[in-house]
């Protein structure tokens, strides 16, 4: 399997090449890994410690969100030789690292001497994966360099490829991780019942972040509107553009913030679809028009405390972004119907505090529906929802730096 496996990886390296002239993101992940050894030679000249550098892996920019108070606790903790890698450019270029001695890089193409070489250039002390991250060569180094690694977040479902019987040699790589911090109660038992012993629960890291947010949010972003309800469209994707768009046109009584996932792509094609003058956030106050365009990064998470209810992007295809950040205001939330790989969506879902839009079709009489029937119960139950959730990274970044 591991002959197979790194085939395809290879033919995947060599896809990225050809189709890198055509493709902005592939284009922007093959240039970022040239030359990437030479870089952080130069950079990790100041790190001396070799005894505690920190290695975390996130896919995207939404894993690097998981990933942040992890970061934070390390940094307090002292430890700040952190390397985050990122598979997507989404990930790499948004992200803003916390400390000047944190390095980024991109995560090299997974053949056992392109990794072998990365690993030794580094040389961490601990290796940290977030959420579904397996690279299994990677893995295997990282097993035969007896370099302790570990999985947060982790949700496998009971399906998942990983229980099949040919995948077996993969799946005692991800065993032999030194610990795996689960998700939840029932990713946790799905890994007993398949031999997995290193097992805890951590929950959903998004959790610490949000709350955080809740703090800053009022000294981070003004902004006020005279029509109200207002109604947030927040990361949103370009096939979801036209509807939201429509969506905005058509409810003349509702003043709107709609933020695209890619602010530099995205931006002039929702100004153009709005039959109205609208808002650049990047203007700065004062604002006078109903809508608002968030064509900056980082923002969003503040600024869905001023929406009377927030529409989150992605669950019409891959599944939604992060809901929890309108949530810690309080705030009813929507979403479109692909949340079975999300346990979050799911579990918020079943709790009531989340409402599916079944189909595009449904969406502004779900939106109008939802906004009339939620009491003021409901941020009753969203304070009680974050008030129940045990912050367990500390047992984690114990773990990093024991």
């Amino acid at each position: 399997m591991y002959v197979l496996y790194t085939i395809i990886i290879r033919l995947y390296g060599l896809l990225l090449i050809i189709v890198a002239p055509f493709n902005k993101k592939a284009k922007q992940l093959h240039q970022g890994r040239r030359n990437q050894e030479r870089r952080l030679i130069t950079r990790l000249k100041d790190w001396t410690n070799t005894n505690d550098r920190i290695w975390i892996h996130a896919a995207s920019y939404g894993e690097y969100e998981m990933a942040r108070p992890i970061v934070r606790s390390l940094l307090d903790q002292g430890c700040n030789q952190i390397l985050v890698t990122f598979h997507s450019p989404s990930g790499y270029l948004q992200a803003s690292l916390e400390d000047d001695q944190m390095i980024k890089a991109y995560l090299p193409l997974d053949i056992m001497g392109i990794q072998k070489r990365f690993v030794h250039l580094i040389q961490p002390t601990k290796v940290v994966f977030i959420k579904y991250e397996f690279w299994f060569n990677l893995l295997r180094i990282l097993q035969k360099e007896k370099i302790d690694y570990y999985y947060t977040s982790l949700h496998l479902r009971k399906n998942s490829y990983l229980f099949w019987p040919l995948m077996s040699s993969f799946l005692s790589l991800i065993k032999a991780s030194k610990h795996i911090y689960c998700h939840n109660q029932n990713s946790q038992t799905i890994l007993t019942e398949n031999d997995f012993h290193q097992t805890s629960i951590l929950g959903d890291t998004r959790i610490n972040q949000v709350q955080q947010n809740l703090e800053k949010w009022k000294d981070k972003v003004q902004w006020s509107s005279n029509i109200q309800p207002v109604i947030a469209l927040g990361n949103i994707t370009k096939k979801e553009i036209p509807l939201m768009t429509a969506t905005i046109n058509q409810l003349q009584d509702f003043s709107f913030i709609i933020a695209p996932h890619d602010p530099k792509e995205d931006t002039e094609v929702i100004v153009s679809s709005i039959n109205e003058s609208v808002d650049l956030y990047s203007s700065s106050a004062p604002f006078s028009h109903r809508v608002l365009v968030l064509n900056t990064m980082g923002d969003l998470r503040y600024i869905y405390g001023y929406c009377d209810l927030a529409y989150v992007g992605g669950g019409f295809e891959k599944g939604p972004h992060n809901l929890l950040e309108p949530l810690i205001y309080g705030k009813p939330i929507m979403c479109g119907p692909n949340i079975d790989k999300f346990p979050m969506a799911e579990y918020l879902s079943d709790a009531d505090l989340l409402k599916i839009v079944s189909h595009p079709s449904h969406f502004k009489q779900t939106l109008l529906t939802h906004l009339k029937e939620t009491g003021l119960d409901f941020k009753e139950r969203a304070v009680q929802f974050f008030k129940e959730y045990e912050d367990k990274l500390p047992a984690l970044v114990e773990e990093l730096i024991a």
